[in-house]
């Protein structure tokens, strides 16, 4: 397994968590230095001191990238920094249809 700290000379990097899927444990972040790149994640990433139930997209994070091979690159050792805000609901009475409109934060 490789690093990307052993390809570039850093152990960390930061980035923004993109997308989660809290019922799956899973999620994707995407690197401040590298926008458009995903990199996956599960929940035994975390730090021992967070949950997964009570993370949001747009988390400021620092983790450590590690290539594991035939699978590509996954987030490692994930620290929160700073927690997103909470996914609105919309409240009774409201159009469900806005739920369904895909956030301009998330990467296609």
């Amino acid at each position: 397994m490789t690093t990307i700290g052993e390809v570039t000379g850093l152990n960390r990097i930061n980035g923004r968590v993109i997308k989660i899927s809290k019922e799956k444990g899973w999620g994707f972040i995407s690197s401040f230095d590298k926008p458009f790149t995903r990199i996956f994640f599960h929940w035994s990433a975390l730090e021992p001191t967070f949950n997964i139930l009570n993370l949001n997209p747009g988390a400021k994070v620092e983790f450590e990238p590690m290539e594991i091979p035939e699978k590509g690159w996954r987030a490692m050792r994930i620290k929160v920094i700073e927690n997103g805000k909470p996914a609105e609901t919309p409240t009774q009475g409201e159009d469900m249809a806005q739920e369904s409109k895909p956030s301009e934060n998330l990467l296609p």
